[in-house]
């Protein structure tokens, strides 16, 4: 809408696939692509529509915002596409929101490359601070705004230096993987109340949520909340280009679909390192209530992994052991070479670059500081 062009809506199936007698209704002179959604990391037959479209010259623009990661017949989703379209930190917690897939030859982004870890490091300031006991309440946010939502930002800024660093690091397949994994696993609860296309998993799915089809949406997702369950309000908002009276099932959808969140990873570490307490039952640990062990005693019996990956201000010492002086020097070095395969030249490296993320990460740790102060 940007460059001037009018998107044209079609209606969808009841496996969420274009609906072709629509679509033929709707060929004319101008149209010059199709836009083809890949929902909640379910792949569409992608070869199906490519071979459409070649009948009708058209181009394909392949949707995969919600299924990075999702392969269809064993190729990646948005292979087919002239361009594809992809959402980084809805699969991980990346700094940067998209990133687009051309056959054609386009211009390279220009200007500075942003370092990108603030984001990621208010993430990591939160956690160490619930860690260390202290509690961060979220911020009341404002109200949902389409407007920002859908705006397209500035496409011309090179993809952040922790994307880029990130990006090699990630284990692709064993993510999607375990994301099927954990979708079969939530859909025992639901059940009927997930619609018939998302009922079972594709072995390519990389399921981005689990859609839940309800009769009370608001109630529903005020009730997520109170139980601090962080339900996704689907489509919260019809396009601002569309007529939403004249697509009904458009419409049913809208005001019944929400979409649930992981398998519990997060709420079930936070409740065993009492990040904050239950309200109903027991949790134990080697037969014991959490609630009857010294915090710190706790949570010496855990090891935590955080998702995002980030340096926290500090020497590189403090941030490979957390703090902890029962890590000798001599450990930390193995650790080191062990991570750079023996490469001495390697790890020397990597010091000069962490410490470079250091002098970064300092200045937003004053700020985070201060909030943490006034907080307390």
């Amino acid at each position: 809408m940007a460059a001037g062009l009018r998107c044209v809506f079609y209606d969808l199936t009841d496996d969420f696939s274009p609906d072709v007698s629509r679509l033929e209704s709707l060929l004319e002179p101008t149209v010059r692509a199709l836009h083809l959604t890949h929902y909640f990391g379910f792949p569409q037959d992608g070869r199906r529509w490519r071979r459409w479209c070649d009948e009708r010259g058209l181009m394909l623009i392949e949707d995969a915002a919600q299924a990075w990661l999702a392969k269809q017949d064993g190729m990646d989703v948005g292979r087919y596409g002239d361009l594809s379209i992809f959402c980084l930190d809805k699969m991980f917690g990346l700094p940067d929101g998209a990133a687009a897939v051309c056959r054609a030859r386009i211009d390279v982004p220009h200007g500075g490359r942003p370092v990108g870890g603030s984001r990621l490091l208010r993430r990591h300031l939160a956690w160490a601070a619930q860690l260390g006991g202290v509690t961060m309440e979220r911020a009341r946010c404002p109200g949902y705004d389409p407007d920002s939502d859908f705006s397209l930002g500035d496409p011309w800024t090179p993809a952040s230096t922790a994307t880029m660093m990130t990006l090699p690091r990630l284990d692709w397949p064993r993510t999607a993987e375990a994301r099927r994994a954990r979708y079969e696993m939530l859909l025992d609860a639901p059940g009927a109340l997930v619609p018939p296309p998302f009922q079972n998993v594709p072995s390519g799915a990389s399921p981005f949520l689990l859609p839940v089809s309800v009769p009370n949406k608001p109630e529903l997702l005020g009730k997520a909340a109170a139980k601090r369950l962080h339900a996704l309000d689907i489509w919260a908002v019809p396009h601002s280009s569309m007529d939403e009276a004249t697509f009904p099932v458009a419409q049913r959808l809208r005001r019944h679909l929400i979409g649930l969140p992981g398998a519990g990873k997060t709420t079930v570490t936070s409740l065993l390192l009492r990040l904050y307490d239950f309200q109903e039952g027991s949790v134990r640990v080697m037969g014991k209530d959490v609630r009857a062990y010294d915090r710190r005693t706790l949570r010496d019996l855990f090891s935590v992994v955080p998702q995002d990956v980030f340096l926290f201000a500090g020497s590189l010492e403090q941030n490979v052991t957390l703090g902890d002086p029962a890590i000798s020097g001599q450990r930390l070095r193995w650790a080191a070479q062990d991570l750079s395969h023996g490469d001495h030249c390697e790890y020397r490296s990597s010091i000069k670059m962490a410490m470079s993320w250091m002098r970064i990460a300092e200045h937003y740790r004053r700020i985070a500081l201060i909030h943490l102060e006034r907080a307390a």
